[in-house]
Formats: C-alpha cells, sequence, structure tokens
C-alpha cells in the first residue's frame, strides 16, 4: 500500500489543517509531519497526531502518513505527491 507523507498545512477530514510540525524533511517546500506534531480540529480544537509509520522515521520520530489519526480521532489528509510505500 503506498500513501503520501502530510506536511505542514495539511487538512483534517474533519475540517481543520496541520498547524505546527517538527519534521526535517523538505517536501514540495513544507515540512513534514511527526507523531506529536499539531493540529486544528474545526470540531475539536487543538489536538497532537497520535499515529505515525514506524518503518519511516525522521529523527527517530515517526513520520506521519494520509490517514494516519489524530488525538481528537480525525485524520491527517496528505497533499504532498511523495508517496511511501506502507
Amino acid at each position: 500500500m503506498s500513501r503520501s507523507i502530510c506536511c505542514q498545512g495539511d487538512l483534517l477530514d474533519h475540517g481543520g489543517t496541520v498547524i505546527v510540525v517538527s519534521g526535517t524533511l523538505n517536501i514540495d517546500g513544507r515540512r513534514n509531519a511527526r507523531i506529536g506534531d499539531t493540529v486544528l480540529c474545526s470540531k475539536h480544537g487543538v489536538n497532537l497526531i497520535v499515529q505515525g509509520d514506524g518503518s519511516l522515521m525522521d529523527e527517530g520520530v515517526p513520520v506521519v502518513l494520509h490517514g494516519h489519526l489524530c488525538a481528537c480521532g480525525c485524520r491527517v489528509m496528505a497533499s504532498s505527491k511523495l508517496v511511501v510505500a506502507a
């Protein structure tokens, strides 16, 4: 299964966006999201991303891919064109 890497500014399925990222990868001019990064959900307010891909690490922290979960139950919707096998 292939999935896109999530980045700052990507949308959430409940509405909202990824607002603060700590990733070090530059994807289409934006940094990647990692577990623990911050989202602003239109239904639930500020929350953290709690799911990532353990096989794709950025400085020891799992990278967030399309469809991964946030603490409030929403999912991140990746917009980058960089796709990885997951």
